[in-house]
């Protein structure tokens, strides 16, 4: 079976076969590493949306957060990445997580100055 460390690499880098092989061996989609990131965080934080929604299809969790208490909502609403905000928001990620810094999925979006996420984010009733 593929390692852990393969999985993370290659949802980072958006090698959909790889992190394909891993889930079908029967691999831990929602494996976390050291600062608690998932394949899902990372295929957010990288801009890995063909990951990104294989990893949704197959069932990845969405509210799961790294050490810092974000969540793939938070990464993508920081990166202005308002087609995987779509793509979580529909998928029925929780926007009311709050993080270790005190922030929302909203609140990272309002703090990096995303205008788009932002009116996402509170069109589906985030605060």
């Amino acid at each position: 079976m593929t390692s852990l460390t393969s999985l993370l690499a290659a949802a980072r880098e958006g090698d959909i076969e790889a992190v394909r092989k891993y889930v079908t061996q029967g691999g831990d989609i929602n494996a976390r590493d050291s600062n608690g990131m998932t394949a899902l965080l990372l295929s957010v934080d990288y801009g890995q949306r063909e990951v990104l929604r294989y990893l949704l299809m197959a069932h990845a969790k969405l509210n799961l957060t790294d050490k810092w208490g974000q969540t793939a909502l938070m990464l993508a609403a920081g990166r202005n990445d308002a087609q995987s905000v779509r793509l979580l928001l529909d998928a029925g990620a929780d926007t009311g997580v709050v993080a270790k810094n005190g922030l929302t999925a909203l609140g990272y979006a309002k703090e990096n100055a995303q205008l788009e996420t932002a009116e996402l984010l509170r069109k589906a009733g985030s605060r």
